[in-house]
């Protein structure tokens, strides 16, 4: 049996990365010895009541190269899945695999579109002569990084084919025969019936995510202000937190929108909120992979957001399973969401092949591709 260590910056945690790990982890654990070593956990250490009582968990607790080592030693093993290429302590990680008796494969998981940095340079400076200047460098830097860390790769794995490309320009690498993708699964309790029953559903949108200025949040509520105007029987409840929540609550009082919006802060436990709503309004700047899309597309949550990443067009098919706006139209989001709420008879027919569409996502599916993966190292 192959022995498996997931490497993650913090867990137990609350992020993306975190769930996706303890959900690879309780279904590969089944044919696979599994650990995880986290550099620190950032939430209760009750979330490790998730694992299966088969995951075994490891920490740092004094330098993180030997920590690594001794880790890597003692459970012989045999793969490292390290999920979180951003975090910058990678030499630490490399020198404890040079150290071990028994060298392990080491497979690099990058969890976001390998251009985010550019892409935050953009956002945030737009094209003005210095922020050229900026965005070099930092196309400079992630270059290096990215090389560096390919090198030291056995395998590097994308979360979506649509990445490669990007790859190759961050990279200079015009043929990185090392380079593979595998989508993240969903990462929530999938429901009992195959299709919800769409008789419960609410004239209710959600938003589910960081409140900040990746989410491209100022751009939601610039929509709702008009939409609300147009179907006032409609509700958008957000749920999440961070540095942008305090400027949307004074733009919902300064714009009257009391009776249409709600903030319900940071949920652990979105199902219920899924059950109940018809369309994810989502309307981020750029991402790597989605998870809420996902999610809620298997409680027939009928997604809508800005085309604005290339992974979005893996998981949904315009106006068949959800709706992908020009990026960043207000006016054509708009003009899409009032659709949809307009066509009782649409949205539900879309609710339904949203619901079908997730599927290609269950961790049965992803799972299957990491253990032909794992096999073929």
């Amino acid at each position: 049996m192959k022995k498996i260590l997931f490497f993650c910056t913090r867990y137990p945690g609350l992020g993306g990365i975190e769930k996706v790990t303890e959900y690879l982890a309780n279904e590969l654990c089944i044919d696979y010895s599994i650990s995880i070593f986290s550099v620190y956990p950032l939430s209760d250490k009750i979330l490790l009541n998730n694992l299966d009582q088969n995951v075994k968990y490891f920490e740092q607790k004094n330098n993180l190269s030997d920590d690594l080592l001794q880790v890597i030693n003692n459970e012989h093993i045999d793969c490292i899945i390290y999920q979180d290429s951003y975090y910058g302590k990678e030499d630490d990680v490399f020198a404890a695999i040079r150290m071990v008796n028994k060298r392990p494969k080491l497979i690099i998981v990058e969890h976001n579109t390998p251009n985010c940095y550019l892409l935050s340079n953009k956002f945030h400076y737009g094209n003005t002569p210095l922020a050229l200047v900026k965005r070099f460098g930092i196309w400079l830097y992630s270059m290096k990084r990215h090389r560096k860390m390919y090198k030291n790769a056995d395998k590097y794995v994308l979360l979506s084919k649509r990445f490669i490309p990007i790859f190759k320009y961050i990279t200079c690498i015009s043929n990185p025969t090392k380079l593979t993708y595998i989508n993240n699964p969903v990462t929530c309790q999938k429901p009992d019936n195959v299709v919800v029953d769409l008789d419960n559903k609410e004239k209710l949108c959600l938003f589910s995510g960081r409140l900040v200025p990746q989410k491209g949040v100022h751009l939601l509520v610039e929509v709702w202000n008009r939409i609300s105007k147009m179907h006032p029987d409609w509700k958008l409840e957000i749920l999440g937190d961070g540095e942008k929540l305090e400027w949307m609550k004074l733009y919902v009082d300064k714009n009257n929108l009391h009776e249409s919006v709600s903030f319900e802060g940071f949920q652990t436990n979105v199902v219920s909120y899924y059950k109940r709503a018809s369309i994810l309004t989502m309307s981020s700047i750029y991402e790597g992979w989605l998870l809420s899309l996902c999610e809620s597309m298997c409680y027939a949550v009928c997604p809508i957001l800005f085309s604005s990443y290339e992974a979005a067009f893996d998981i949904i098919d315009d106006d068949k399973n959800g709706v992908l706006v020009d990026a960043f139209s207000v006016e054509q989001y708009v003009e899409r969401l009032d659709a949809l709420m307009s066509n009782p008879s649409k949205l539900k027919a879309m609710q339904k092949a949203a619901v079908s569409k997730s599927e290609n996502f269950s961790i049965q599916s992803i799972s299957k591709q990491w253990r032909d993966l794992l096999n073929d190292l």
